[in-house]
């Protein structure tokens, strides 16, 4: 243990700050996928293969939704963002969670190369503030990387003091745990986030047509991202 942060190899079973039922929950949520010895036993993984299938994919197309869907009162919202430098993407999803199936209500894609740091920045505020009308959005922001460092200190405080951002690779939000409210060590990977999407998309399958928990409207983009979207080996890029 370092001054600031808690650094750990091996198995997550180990590391005094998670709760007590943190290998339960994980059992619970990765059933049999191979993913889970590396989440809970930091074992490398190779799962090369596609993760979402395509028939999945393309059964949450809702061609009567439009690309976006404005605020509605009474609706409640989760914005995610992915944040990007340079060549990486840049993504704000905007999704209705009212009632099921979810709906994606927004969803923007920018390269971090495509526009200066505090227009991406601007892009983030003006979506927030459209859905937050009535002051109940849920925001969750990848701060895996150095770049999810970066953009958390320049949220304004109204925004990152109700958000949650994941991932056990920053050591700025690892400071204090548990006591960081805005620190979630329940969502500590992107895999784990990737398998709900996953079991979101195929919920009900062979049950009842459509099937799923998730709809949006034919954006190019976002299918052709879910279409390509593999799995490396631990510690290098997602494709």
């Amino acid at each position: 243990k370092e001054r600031g942060y808690y650094s750990q190899e091996g198995s997550a079973l180990e590391n005094p700050y998670l709760p007590k039922s943190y290998a339960r929950d994980m059992e619970l949520q990765y059933g049999s996928d191979p993913l889970l010895q590396q989440v809970l036993h930091g074992k490398f993984v190779i799962t090369g293969s596609k993760v979402f299938d395509d028939e999945d994919i393309l059964n949450a197309v809702d061609d009567k939704m439009s690309d976006y869907i404005p605020f509605q009162s009474g609706h409640q919202y989760v914005i995610g963002v992915d944040t990007a430098a340079g060549g990486d993407f840049f993504v704000i999803c905007v999704i209705d969670k009212t009632e099921l199936p979810l709906q994606v209500v927004r969803w923007s894609r920018k390269k971090g190369a495509e526009q200066p740091p505090m227009l991406h920045l601007q892009d983030v505020i003006d979506i927030f503030d459209h859905y937050n009308q009535e002051h109940s959005v849920e925001y969750i922001m990848d701060s895996s990387n150095e770049a999810g460092l970066i953009w958390q200190d320049l949220l304004p405080d109204y925004i990152k003091n109700i958000a949650t951002f994941y991932g056990f690779g920053n050591k700025k939000r690892i400071d204090g745990i548990p006591a960081d409210p805005r620190f979630n060590p329940t969502i500590n990977t992107k895999e784990q986030i990737i398998l709900s999407i996953k079991k979101a998309l195929s919920d009900g399958k062979g049950e009842r047509i459509p099937y799923g928990k998730v709809r949006y409207p034919r954006i190019k983009d976002l299918i052709n991202e879910l279409s390509i979207y593999r799995k490396r080996e631990r510690g290098k890029r997602d494709d």
